[in-house]
């Protein structure tokens, strides 16, 4: 039987959902600024990956428009 390794190697989190446009072909509903439901500061450190992956992508949304972007310890 083949051994299968399942460990992600790209993970995207979406801090937020505020972004300054509003594109007609845009999954998204995007919020003039941070939006209230994105999590807290708090929870985002809290959530920990069960592994490290090779690249983890911070979107949103514009994730600059968190002002504890550089605070997240993911």
């Amino acid at each position: 039987m083949k051994n299968v390794d399942y460990t992600p190697r790209l993970i995207f989190c979406e801090v937020t959902k505020g972004f300054n446009l509003r594109c007609i072909h845009c999954r998204a509903t995007a919020t003039e600024l941070s939006s209230p439901n994105d999590l807290p500061t708090i929870k985002l450190n809290n959530a920990s990956l069960s592994v490290i992956p090779t690249n983890l992508v911070l979107s949103g949304g514009e994730p600059l428009f968190r002002p504890d972007i550089f605070d997240l310890e993911l």
